[in-house]
């Protein structure tokens, strides 16, 4: 298979390889690219909200960055911006909707964008029935 926008080439697959190889391939190239566009701004652009921030894990679709808390905001936005970039770069014909982030001190699937009252994001934290607080234990 030589993947159109790519160029990429695979070869030796079998039928499903190649079946997933075809869904998938674009996108995962657009998660890569924006993992490299995140971290260059992290590391490199002194001005950028996401500067003194720190790559953690990439899984599938989702990047996970440690941020200060100061700039979390901005660099929550700034995560958006630069992963539909990437996916538009390679999947251009595609509509795209608005990423949205979410902050959280420790990895959760069903984390959701949380504001304060003053429309200020806050770390999501999960809550039992009750409403209360559910504590995480390593």
């Amino acid at each position: 298979i030589i993947t159109p926008g790519t160029g990429f080439v695979r070869d030796g697959m079998t039928a499903s390889a190649a079946a997933n190889h075809t869904f998938q391939h674009l996108g995962a190239y657009a998660a890569k690219y924006a993992l490299c566009l995140v971290t260059e701004e992290a590391y490199c652009d002194e001005k950028s909200p996401l500067w003194g921030s720190k790559p953690v894990v990439l899984a599938h679709d989702e990047l996970f960055f440690q941020v200060p808390k100061a700039t979390m905001g901005a660099a929550g936005k700034r995560i958006c911006e630069l992963m539909r970039h990437a996916l538009k770069t390679f999947c251009p014909d595609i509509d795209v909707p608005e990423p949205e982030p979410a902050y959280c001190s420790y990895w959760y699937k069903r984390a959701i964008l949380v504001k304060d009252e003053a429309g200020n994001p806050v770390p999501w934290v999960p809550v039992d029935e009750a409403g209360a607080p559910i504590e995480w234990a390593p």
